[in-house]
């Protein structure tokens, strides 16, 4: 626990000096000292790297689990996915789908006094419930990720703070279109899809988030 880079460097400097201005006879056992002083700083700089390398994978491990375990799953519950979001994002599109099927081969598979119009708005209507239901189920909770995210923020550069900032204000703006969505009953399916949209947008931004502080780490 009183591992630093200060304790490290002093402690074996000393050694080092120690050894060096030790008098002796004899020229071997001097060029002895140094040796073994100068191997000891070594092996000491490989502990400390290595140490340094397993508290940056650890506190990154604890961004990725607190995303992934934690804030999305608040977010969302399992009766919602992201690939419901393209489905949905087709279902509420102003299109004339009984107009493609006659233009197309598309309609030759049904009978043809179908409604495709009519199977789109019940689609529509099923899957705007079906997300409604789960959606007022859920608990938004950012805490975890986001103070994983300040732990890491003194060992990264300018830049890359500046951008765990923006990223922790995607999230607010998640957490805004959740409730937007929870108390809105005007133009809901507009208010879903920015949702997903959001959503959609942050995983992207997390994924290359952490790769840029994969890079920048060295880990």
């Amino acid at each position: 626990m009183f591992c630093n880079r200060d304790n490290y460097y002093k402690g074996y400097s000393e050694g080092l000096a120690e050894g060096l201005s030790q008098k002796s006879s004899s020229f071997y056992p001097n060029v002895l000292n140094t040796c073994i002083a100068i191997a000891t700083i070594a092996a000491a700089i490989f502990t400390y790297n290595n140490w340094q390398d397993a508290r940056y994978i650890s506190r990154l491990d604890s961004i990725i689990e607190a995303y992934y375990e934690t804030f999305i799953p608040s977010i969302a519950t399992d009766g919602i996915s992201m690939d419901m979001y393209y489905t949905y994002k087709v279902a509420v599109k102003d299109i004339d789908i009984n107009k493609v099927a006659k233009t197309t081969n598309f309609s030759m598979s049904f009978p043809s006094d179908i409604d495709f119009n009519k199977l789109k708005e019940q689609k529509e209507d099923f899957y705007t419930n079906e997300i409604l239901i789960n959606i007022k189920k859920t608990i938004p909770n950012s805490y975890k990720l986001i103070a994983s995210l300040e732990k890491i923020k003194p060992f990264l550069s300018h830049k890359l703070r500046e951008e765990i900032d923006n990223f922790v204000a995607d999230i607010k703006l998640t957490e805004f279109y959740l409730y937007e969505v929870k108390m809105t009953s005007q133009n809901i399916e507009q208010s879903i899809l920015n949702l997903f949209q959001q959503i959609n947008e942050q995983n992207d931004d997390f994924i290359k988030l952490t790769d840029e502080i994969r890079s920048y780490l060295n880990i």
